[in-house]
């Protein structure tokens, strides 16, 4: 119940309570990505990881650099707290190749989907981070805890996100799922990574 009073539901999925619906919607309508452009999406939060992608994306050589993440990445999160119009202007005004992320399914997915691209250059791509179960839960218990929405041991988060359902961004399976079926679909356009082997020796 506590989980609950932090979030709203947008078409079925748990969102947290400061995004806005009306934002949510236009993007899908207004919003298209331009040659270069990277989408990662993961159900998870990114944290360090962010840094390596973001870093890759726009050619910094320092993914620790003061800085790197000023900028509103997260785009259902820049176009509640800014008005859609101001943050589509302002990520208008980013240099060279953009990266962005987002939590959605591909029904809620923060643009004009599918994504056509008719100009020159390098097609816009979707970068789908998966990892294990148990990694996802138990980093998005350490960021939900930090940011207030709810504190609880381990047991009962895992509880509240698989039995009842009560978890940021809807089913953690089901989004896997969603992503992969998009992934066969428009494989010029989606690809699944495993998370873990960002880190990895063998990826």
């Amino acid at each position: 119940e506590a989980l609950l009073q932090r979030m709203k539901s947008i078409q079925g999925i748990h969102y947290p309570k400061w995004i806005c619906q009306d934002a949510v919607h236009s993007l899908r309508h207004v919003f298209s990505p331009r040659a270069g452009d990277v989408i990662l999406v993961s159900h998870f939060p990114l944290r360090g990881l962010q840094r390596l992608i973001v870093a890759l994306v726009e050619g910094q050589k320092n993914p620790w650099a003061d800085g790197l993440l000023d900028k509103p990445y997260f785009l259902e999160g820049g176009a509640s707290r800014r008005g859609v119009d101001d943050y589509l202007a302002m990520i208008a005004s980013w240099p060279g190749r953009r990266c962005f992320k987002t939590h959605a399914f591909p029904q809620l997915f923060p643009c004009r989907w599918p994504i056509e691209h008719h100009c020159d250059g390098i097609p816009p791509k979707v970068v789908v981070l998966v990892a294990d179960p148990r990694y996802a839960l138990s980093i998005t218990r350490e960021v939900a805890s930090s940011i207030g929405i709810g504190t609880m041991a381990m047991p009962a988060f895992i509880m509240a996100a698989l039995e009842q359902n009560i978890l940021l961004f809807g089913d953690y399976f089901k989004h896997a799922m969603a992503w992969a079926q998009e992934s066969l679909e428009r494989p010029e356009t989606v690809r699944l990574f495993a998370a873990e082997g960002f880190a990895s020796h063998d990826p």
